[in-house]
């Protein structure tokens, strides 16, 4: 039920998992508590309850590994790794990426070890490795259409169009687009997915200079995460409307978007493209002619971009998936 209703409201799943996890609890049952606790954990993660996610999957960790189940101990930590992006720790999520890389592989997971090369591959993106990133993408969708595993498709053709966007190649991205919007609707996974792939739809239209086009999908992803109660890509969009707004020169009406979410990124700690939206709303306020809140938000981004420390950690993650490949070279 859960599983179920994850996909169309959010809300209402983080209500059954909490019932799981009551049930799994009062049973003391040492298989169903990790993976409500999971189920739970992703709920809040989804909702920008950041905190209580960590809460819920360090549970789920230590669950697995007394029951030794590896496949649910890789499960978590992608999701460990995503909440890990939000805070701007990306060093450490590329880490717990890698190492459920290494368990997937352990157990010979096909679907796993494809989920973990399209993570991997978005870990690279956000460090604007692009070439690599394009490799592990390729990886990915190889292996999701050598394996049949319809399951991955639309993940693997939406990080391709990621991938492509980052790399200026906005045809081929919206062409990856609409391959995972068939999918998301030839599979029925839910509004959930429905949301985030009209946001990459419109992404790509807002980069061809189709702003029109563009709003249109942003406005449907918003309506739709409003429907299913998902904050995550309300935020995310939200943001993009500002942008697009910015770009056709309605800058009250971009102020307004950017404002909007700028004021939620900072009430959740989610420091993903926040840095960006700063220099979003500096420009806003600039062409709008109040260059003190310019600058304000200018020195905002730059106070970010340093508290993270991106340089340093570009080069650990580096390192980190050269060991892996140099590891995995040795094996026999």
């Amino acid at each position: 039920m859960v599983n179920t209703v994850f996909g169309n409201d959010m809300k209402q799943a983080l209500i059954l998992a909490k019932k799981g996890v009551q049930l799994a609890d009062q049973l003391n049952d040492k298989n169903w508590q990790p993976q409500f606790y999971e189920m739970e954990g992703r709920m809040h993660a989804n909702l920008l309850q950041l905190d209580s996610a960590n809460l819920f999957f360090n549970k789920a960790m230590k669950g697995y590994k007394a029951i030794d189940n590896k496949r649910g101990q890789a499960s978590t930590a992608f999701k460990m790794a995503w909440v890990l992006k939000k805070y701007g720790e990306y060093e450490k999520a590329m880490q717990k990426d890698i190492y459920a890389l290494k368990l997937m592989e352990s157990i010979d997971d096909k679907a796993g070890i494809c989920d973990a090369l399209t993570r991997i591959s978005n870990d690279l993106t956000n460090q604007n490795r692009l070439e690599e990133a394009l490799v592990y993408a390729k990886k990915a969708i190889d292996m999701a259409e050598k394996n049949n595993l319809t399951s991955e498709f639309y993940f693997v053709y939406n990080n391709a169009g990621d991938v492509a966007i980052a790399m200026n190649e906005y045809l081929l991205s919206l062409d990856y687009f609409t391959k995972a919007n068939a999918i998301a609707e030839e599979q029925n996974f839910g509004q959930i997915y429905m949301a985030d792939i009209a946001n990459s739809q419109g992404n790509a239209l807002k980069r061809l200079g189709r702003y029109e086009e563009a709003i249109k999908y942003y406005s449907s992803c918003l309506a739709i995460a409003k429907k299913a109660n998902y904050p995550n890509a309300m935020n995310t969009v939200t943001a993009n409307l500002g942008e697009v707004n910015l770009l056709l020169g309605n800058y009250k009406e971009a102020l307004k978007y950017q404002l909007e979410t700028i004021q939620l990124q900072e009430a959740n700690n989610d420091y993903s493209n926040l840095i960006e939206n700063y220099h979003h709303t500096s420009t806003i306020y600039s062409k709008l002619n109040d260059f003190e809140s310019a600058l304000a938000y200018k020195q905002k981004a730059y106070d970010l971009r340093d508290s993270i420390g991106s340089i340093e950690s570009d080069a650990k993650m580096s390192e980190l998936l050269t060991k892996y490949e140099t590891e995995k070279k040795r094996k026999p």
